[in-house]
């Protein structure tokens, strides 16, 4: 199972730049550009930014139980992620910010060049009694038989994209206290690889032998599965530019800022968005892509050790074509195919008590219906960000509520350049639902020689 699933389950995502803050807000970060294009701009008194690099991840589900003592236990799945008593639901998602440019074209304009790669896999109603039994030779103790009804459908999806981003933000309105400012990107897209998985109308009975382990029996459903793409072999900025099933996307902004004085910095910053609208296109591998009738007998069985060790996620089909008495192939999907991107509407709201504190809300929300089959979905949060600062050193401590995860706490910290942070360190000491982390380091400005 740690190969067919384990990855999926436990990918990580983020509290990213795309998702809940763990750091203060600071209006001259390029990172900035990737939830609302608006907030870019390169101070004044300089000509450029710059961002080198950095990585984000989180995975929450309503059913994990995370703990910094047990994250990287070899168990972590069954014990911290899957749930027994209930179907499992959940987000992951990992990404790589590249080499990201900005200049300033003169004191109302600003443009970007954004680059990044991401994984976003979603996860609905996974069965985790049957899960936790696919190649796992050390076995908990669980009571059998067990009877498994799948009430709903499971599905599982896991989409890798590149993104390249121009992004241009204005100043729109200038007052005597007050600023308001409108942005816009133009991505381009770059489908590198999908896996998915959907089972149906799932019925079948978990039984134990006591020389050759578990095994699936008197069980009937559907299943399907669809894979695009070589799985995450060219994640990341090597494979950036390699020509796939490209499409656009886009996002919006806009901020309001006033200021006590203008040659300081703003006193209130409130901004919305929204971010990733279009899609990610994939042509599917036919050998990987198929449909299957599942049939096995009461008085035949399918070991999960003997049988299922050595698969993978993306290959899935693999095995059922290897036990054709028991799948039935039913059809291959061959045609082109889309996914929406992770769309999320978002409200941010930065105030400067003083010199040394502030405070960040922030907030997010994926209007669309959540339908896995089609879209991409990033879960809903809302938290708020206090921040104590000096002039080389910042610390956060954000709360949190996100929509798999429940109430979190967590840590930021930035010391000149370098940056981390975790909307869940706190909460993880004990027990969290989410786990996740963002590292990184940034060039804020300079000056053209």
């Amino acid at each position: 199972m740690k190969r067919l699933y384990f990855f999926f389950l436990m990918l990580a995502g983020s509290s990213s730049f795309a998702q809940f803050s763990t750091t203060e807000f600071n209006r001259y970060e390029l990172t900035n550009t990737f939830y609302n294009p608006a907030v870019l701009q390169v101070p004044e008194s300089h000509k450029w930014s710059a961002h080198y690099a950095s990585l984000y991840f989180r995975s929450s589900a309503n059913t994990a139980r995370f703990s910094l003592f047990t994250v990287f236990h070899n168990d972590l799945l069954r014990g911290s992620i899957l749930g027994i008593k209930k179907p499992s639901s959940g987000y992951a998602e990992i990404g790589l910010i590249g080499p990201s440019f900005a200049i300033r074209l003169d004191e109302k304009t600003s443009i970007a060049v954004t680059t990044r790669s991401r994984v976003v896999a979603n996860y609905s109603d996974v069965i985790g009694r049957l899960i936790s039994e696919i190649g796992e030779t050390a076995k908990k103790v669980y009571t059998y038989p067990s009877h498994i009804v799948a009430e709903k459908d499971m599905r599982m999806n896991t989409a890798v994209f590149n993104d390249l981003g121009l992004s241009v933000s204005r100043t729109l309105l200038s007052g005597e206290h007050v600023k308001i400012r409108g942005g816009a990107t133009l991505r381009y897209i770059n489908g590198v690889a999908n896996s998915s998985m959907l089972a149906s109308d799932l019925v079948g009975t978990i039984k134990k032998n006591k020389t050759k382990g578990s095994y699936f029996t008197d069980a009937t459903g559907k299943v399907s599965a669809q894979t695009s793409g070589n799985f995450l072999a060219e994640f990341g900025l090597l494979g950036f530019l390699k020509p796939r099933k490209a499409s656009v996307g886009a996002d919006f902004g806009l901020v309001y800022e006033y200021y006590e004085d203008l040659k300081q910095a703003p006193k209130l910053t409130i901004m919305a968005s929204v971010t990733d609208i279009g899609k990610v296109r994939y042509k599917p591998d036919p050998q990987y892509s198929k449909s299957y009738d599942i049939g096995i007998p009461s008085n035949m069985r399918l070991y999960f050790n003997n049988s299922i060790k050595f698969s993978s996620f993306s290959h899935t089909t693999k095995i059922y074509d290897k036990y054709s008495k028991f799948f039935k192939q039913t059809d291959i999907s061959s045609k082109q195919y889309s996914y929406k991107l992770p769309m999320m509407i978002r409200f941010k709201l930065h105030y400067a008590i003083n010199d040394t504190y502030s405070v960040l809300v922030d907030a997010g929300t994926d209007p669309r219906e959540k339908d896995f089959a089609y879209n991409l979905h990033s879960p809903a949060y809302a938290g708020i960000v206090p921040t104590w600062r000096n002039h080389k050193f910042r610390l956060s401590v954000p709360v949190s509520y996100q929509e798999y995860a429940g109430i979190n706490i967590g840590a930021g910290v930035k010391y000149k350049r370098f940056y981390f942070g975790s909307s869940s360190l706190i909460s993880a000491l004990f027990r969290s639902k989410q786990i996740d982390a963002q590292i990184g380091m940034s060039l804020v400005s300079g000056n053209f020689k």
